[in-house]
Parts: structure tokens; C-alpha cells; sequence
């Protein structure tokens, strides 16, 4: 078995979180999310805004939304898809 992570993000930013966590598994790049599409896995959105100085203090505007990857574990065997688990976040 081998592991692979498929990433949204550009090469340097996968570079720069393969550093920061110091992930040992394959990291691949999608940033148009082309692969990630095809697996069904783009319906969330996220708010995307810009700040800006209102008497000295910072605020964030929203300017629309983008289109987010869906965290999900894939088990793909040479035929298919064997199962898809949907991602559990714990507190630890």
C-alpha cells in the first residue's frame, strides 16, 4: 500500500506544509483542482475577503467565494475505488 496525498494548493505552498509537518507520504499538487473535481470533491466554498484600515484597525471584506477541496480518504485499488472515508477530526 502506498500513501498519497492529493493537495489543492500551488508546489510552493505543498513544499513549504511538507517542511512545517514533516510529511513522508508522496504530496501531489492540484491547484486547478482538475483531479480533485473528477473525484466529486469540490462543493465547499470559502469566503475569500480583503482587509482593509477603518481608524487604525484592521477588517476583513468579503470579496466572494472559492471552491475548496473536500478532505477525504480514498482506498483505490487497479480497478476502483475501493471505499471512501469521510475525514474525522478529533480534539486531542
Amino acid at each position: 500500500m502506498k500513501v498519497v496525498a492529493l493537495n489543492p494548493d500551488t508546489p510552493a505552498q505543498v513544499a513549504k506544509h511538507r517542511t512545517r509537518d514533516d510529511l513522508k507520504c508522496d504530496l501531489l499538487c492540484d491547484p486547478g483542482l482538475t483531479v480533485i473535481r473528477r473525484f466529486g470533491l469540490v462543493d465547499r466554498r470559502v469566503l475569500v475577503h480583503r482587509t482593509v484600515g477603518v481608524f487604525g484597525l484592521p477588517l476583513g471584506v468579503p470579496t466572494g467565494f472559492r471552491k475548496l477541496a473536500v478532505p477525504t480518504t480514498l482506498l483505490i485499488d487497479e480497478k476502483r475505488i475501493s471505499e471512501a472515508l469521510a475525514s474525522v477530526f478529533v480534539d486531542a
